[in-house]
């Protein structure tokens, strides 16, 4: 008999799917923000909520195994991050380009 909450364990674990926290070190600060990621083989779609009543949608995005890069508009200022992150298990960790910024730290974890 196969367990239906192991079963359910191990899709979480294998998909980038669902709900992240996700937080970036910038200048300006740490800037915190809710992923929501779908994927489809391996286009990465979804969305970015940074909780001040915009909401950005996820673009260009690639999984390759656990490496995940994606783009996200901000709404706030002329700027498009690029993220190039890799996924351990329910954690990411990795790089932001934020244009005039450089690069920055990116670190999250599923909700």
């Amino acid at each position: 008999m196969v367990d239906a909450g192991l079963l359910r364990r191990d899709h979480r674990a294998m998909s980038i799917d669902g709900k992240w926290h996700i937080a970036i070190n910038s200048p300006l600060g740490k800037q915190e923000a809710t992923a929501h990621f779908e994927s489809d083989g391996e286009r990465l779609g979804g969305k970015v909520d940074a909780g001040n009543g915009r909401v950005n949608d996820i673009l260009d995005g690639v999984v390759d195994g656990d490496h995940l890069t994606f783009k996200v508009p901000m709404s706030t200022m002329p700027i498009t991050l690029a993220f190039d992150v890799t996924r351990d298990g329910d954690t990411l960790a990795g790089k932001a380009a934020a244009g005039a910024f450089g690069k920055v730290k990116v670190s999250g974890h599923r909700l």
